[in-house]
């Protein structure tokens, strides 16, 4: 009686084994969306200010508390650069 529950065991195991990697190796994976042409379109903080003139020394920026600070012009800098996908954002020495 015992030898005939660890064959049953045995053979259970295997069987499940073997179904796992069966399904496994089915291939079955999920396609990404279709995609649809249109532009990704990213939020405009409103809180940062539009580049001001090369010949201002100061800027005021907002705070995120709402406060102004005012700071030195590094949007004058040769090497700040626009962020092309963030309008109103820069990135400072070219990083």
């Amino acid at each position: 009686m015992n030898k005939k529950i660890i064959i049953v065991g045995v053979i259970t195991i295997l069987l499940v084994m073997a179904i796992s990697i069966l399904y496994m190796l089915s291939g079955k994976t999920s396609t990404p969306p279709p995609n649809t042409g249109g532009n990704t379109v990213f939020p405009i903080d409103s809180t940062v200010n539009t580049r001001p003139a090369s010949n201002d020394t100061t800027m005021k920026i907002s705070s995120a508390k709402g406060e102004t600070l005012e700071v030195n012009n590094f949007l004058a800098l040769p090497s700040t650069v626009s962020d092309p996908m963030n309008n109103g954002y820069y990135y400072l020495s070219d990083n």
